[in-house]
């Protein structure tokens, strides 16, 4: 036969804890708020990215070299975080030119951003003869993309003479 006294003494061993977790939830309600919502918050903006400025081009012995400027220098933490995306678009000279087409980018260079002393950027590419290029550089940390700079546009014939144009 079981001792009364014994079965006793375990249930009311439980009251305390029960008593402790009853305790702790009703704290828990009264710092959790009384269920009003309150006003609406708004969405955090993404930090804008400086655009980058001066973009130009040299072509020479089958490569392009492209150089630019960022608008103003990042922070040190954002800094660890940037990089410059370098966009190609081209087109066959044998494609007939078509004024208000899109172009379409490809992503050819992605350089990690570093301070520079004199604040200018290079990135030499290799070229196909015969097409009709267009380069843009933007920054990006993240998700979080900057402002393409002007793009700079020029054909490379297949006779290797160059003649840049103005992009519109």
């Amino acid at each position: 036969m079981r001792n009364p006294q014994r079965l006793t003494a375990r249930r009311d061993s439980h009251i305390p804890l029960t008593l402790v977790l009853a305790l702790v939830l009703g704290w828990f309600a009264l710092i959790g708020g009384c269920g009003v919502k309150g006003p609406p918050v708004p969405l955090r903006e993404p930090p804008a990215l400086p655009s980058v400025t001066d973009l130009a081009h040299r072509v020479a012995d089958g490569q392009v070299a492209l150089t630019w400027r960022l608008q103003s220098p990042l922070d040190s933490r954002a800094a660890r975080q940037a990089s410059f995306i370098v966009r190609r678009s081209r087109t066959a000279f044998d494609q007939p030119a078509c004024e208000n087409c899109p172009r379409v980018f490809e992503t050819v260079g992605n350089i990690p951003y570093v301070e520079t002393d004199d604040g200018s950027y290079t990135l030499t590419l290799g070229l196909d003869a015969g097409f009709r290029y267009v380069f843009t550089v933007h920054l990006q940390m993240g998700r979080v993309v900057g402002p393409d700079g002007d793009p700079v546009q020029f054909d490379y014939p297949s006779d290797k003479r160059v003649q840049p144009e103005a992009v519109p």
